[in-house]
């Protein structure tokens, strides 16, 4: 027996928790948010790394009109990101509307009805008036293709499926990938094992975080009123915006970035191939550009060391890499990050006329409208979709963007009746100006691939402008025209 409902939101990260919060303001009392997790918090939940944080200041890490919180440090840490996230569900009211260890299979648009028929495991099926898909930019792992991988005799794991009370004491410990986690979580491992080898598999641009604890006159500002942290946040922000200025007007400033990268990779890294290993092969901002205190220094430490050659095989508990050498460990670690070109992943969505949409997206490219909509799929609403992702600010601000234009159309669709579906035109031009100014941005000429392009090497992750653009776009967006219904 299926569930009728209004508004269904698939997702508890902050994507989830911002529609949700906005669709109860416009007083949406049926609502059901789901999540195939057995808690709420999304990628924060999942991933409990050693080291794992932000790389977004914590105030400009939070959602407007929420609850106020009291964060410790400049960078939030994982702990800290989680206990806001529930208690905003909590303090709001939005927890009696969850249901987790739920997962959506399977999503499909009814067209006598104007509905979408929500099918998830365990044979629990809704129909909803309105579908939104708050699943997140990394909810797909990526594991290369390495051989006898699978034949490891030690444990191995994803970082992202990092086991619950771990103990890493007396044991060889290896991390394959320098991406955002890996390079979060070297330091930390590097504290309890008594070995760590690292296997660069791209050499990583860095920039220093500056992460401290907040001083006791900071908290005391901070937690006087509302007006202190809105005024922060604003710095927060238009300090970030102007990093902007870097991607997508002066690209010679990035070379800061090469500068502060080649500093630390001559301190602490030994001479020779392991220094000309660790020196990036491409323009600085041409993959994402991370931002770390302690990766590098990491590697002063006697039983810590960053191998830079490439892995050719695995045998039993042995990474044999290309020039021969074995690095015997006990664990071997794939910080090997996440698909974030594919919205949705594992859930089988057909629209109007049959039309799949993952087949959609093979055929015809990854593409949406402002990340948010589809033609061909009415009432679906995609949170941090295609070309939303930023290299220069907080995503939160996009996602608010975002949330204040779907309150927009589904306002529009519940007065007028209709279904809201963009216009195929008013999505081909989108994205049309879109490939015209992702062609001049690093991401694109910067010679490397990385996970914001898809499979026709098309961009797909980033927002290529300033993002009070964005926002200002999608406020000048009029349902009226630009909605088929």
């Amino acid at each position: 027996m299926e569930e009728l409902v209004e508004h269904l939101v698939i997702g508890t990260g902050f994507s989830g928790l911002a529609v949700a919060h906005a669709l109860a303001q416009d007083g949406a009392s049926d609502l059901v948010i789901l999540d195939r997790a057995p808690d709420l918090g999304g990628v924060w939940l999942n991933n409990r790394y050693p080291g794992c944080s932000c790389d977004v200041p914590s105030y400009l890490y939070a959602l407007e009109g929420m609850p106020p919180y009291r964060w410790s440090r400049r960078f939030p840490k994982r702990e800290e990101i989680l206990d806001y996230l529930r208690t905003c569900f909590r303090e709001t009211g939005l927890d009696r509307h969850l249901r987790l260890n739920v997962a959506v299979q399977a999503i499909t648009w009814l067209e006598a009805e104007s509905r979408w028929s929500v099918k998830c495991d365990s044979g629990r099926q809704f129909k909803a008036r309105f579908v939104y898909a708050a699943t997140g930019q990394m909810p797909r792992t990526t594991i290369p293709n390495i051989d006898g991988l699978e034949s490891f005799e030690g444990d191995r794991f994803h970082s992202s499926d990092w086991p619950e009370e771990l103990d890493l004491s007396g044991k060889r410990v290896g991390v394959v990938g320098t991406g955002a986690s890996g390079v979060q979580m070297v330091s930390g491992i590097a504290e309890s094992a008594e070995h760590l080898t690292v296997f660069q598999r791209n050499a990583p641009y860095l920039f220093p975080r500056n992460d401290r604890e907040f001083y006791g006159w900071e908290r005391r500002l901070l937690n006087a009123g509302p007006f202190w942290r809105r005024l922060y946040r604003s710095f927060l922000y238009w300090k970030h915006e102007a990093n902007g200025i870097a991607y997508f007007k002066f690209q010679s400033l990035l070379h800061l970035v090469r500068y502060n990268t080649m500093r630390q990779v001559k301190r602490f890294l030994p001479e020779g191939e392991v220094q000309t290993g660790a020196t990036p092969s491409y323009a600085p901002g041409c993959k994402r550009v991370l931002v770390n205190d302690d990766y590098y220094p990491t590697f002063k430490k006697p039983h810590a060391e960053l191998i830079t050659d490439d892995i050719e095989r695995i045998e039993g508990r042995d990474v044999v890499c290309r020039d021969g050498t074995r690095h015997p460990l006990d664990i071997l670690v794939m910080a090997t990050g996440f698909d974030g070109t594919r919205p949705m992943p594992g859930i089988d969505v057909v629209g109007k006329d049959g039309l799949s949409l993952h087949k959609h997206w093979d055929e015809h490219g990854v593409h949406a409208f402002y990340g948010t909509q589809v033609s061909g799929f009415p009432n679906l609403f995609l949170l941090i979709g295609p070309n939303v992702g930023l290299a220069h600010n907080s995503v939160l601000y996009m996602m608010e963007s975002q949330v204040a234009f779907i309150r927009k159309i589904v306002r529009w669709a519940i007065e007028t009746g209709k279904a809201a579906e963009i216009r195929e035109e008013a999505q081909a031009s989108f994205n049309t100006r879109l490939d015209r100014l992702l062609s001049s941005t690093p991401w694109q000429i910067g010679g490397c691939v990385s996970w914001f392009h898809d499979r026709k090497m098309r961009n797909v992750g980033m927002w290529p402008t300033y993002t009070f653009r964005f926002r200002s776009e999608l406020e000048a967006t009029s349902p009226k025209s630009q909605m088929d219904g």
